[in-house]
């Protein structure tokens, strides 16, 4: 999906498939979903991994500097 649309017009036939869209058009919005669904992933694994994050930074603060022991 890293070619411009104008290649992959020439390749595919330019009939409508859809009654409103051609082969093209349809390849350029799957792209185009799979970049957004991309997106949400990549946001839900930023989230998952910040949490984990702060309670292992948290966790060894308090081991470094347990004023419990004295």
């Amino acid at each position: 999906m890293v070619m411009p649309p104008s290649i992959f017009a020439l390749y595919l036939p330019y009939v409508c498939t859809f009654y409103i869209a051609s082969a093209t058009d349809l390849l350029i919005l799957v792209s185009s979903l799979s970049v957004v669904f991309y997106f949400f992933f990549l946001r839900a694994e930023f989230e998952r991994n910040k949490e984990e994050c702060i309670w292992t930074t948290v966790s060894q603060i308090q081991d470094t500097f347990d004023f419990r022991r004295f």
